[in-house]
């Protein structure tokens, strides 16, 4: 888990095809309709990403921390069309 800086998300959007996705920490401070508004920010400025977050203040399975993640676009494609034909044909 990487601390979330843009420096680092400028510098790993870059080497996003290396990874399955990429965790960052935000800061514990940050509320849940601000980590909101900001992925869907770093969604519109790095379109090849998808982007999600979580924070504790949602309760059930969210994380115990703020955080964002920064997925392969096309990977994460990938994996949901594989998914679905598993679904569909089985093992």
């Amino acid at each position: 888990m990487l601390h979330y800086s843009e420096p680092l998300v400028r510098e790993l959007y870059d080497e996003l095809h290396k990874y399955p996705a990429i965790l960052f920490k935000v800061h514990t401070s940050i509320c849940r309709e601000t980590l909101e508004s900001t992925a869907h920010d770093l969604a519109d400025e790095y379109p090849n990403a998808e982007w999600f977050w979580s924070h504790p203040s949602e309760g059930g399975t969210s994380t115990p921390v703020p955080v964002l993640i920064m997925q392969n676009r096309e990977h994460l494609s990938n994996a949901r069309n594989d998914f679905k034909i598993l679904k569909r044909y089985g093992k």
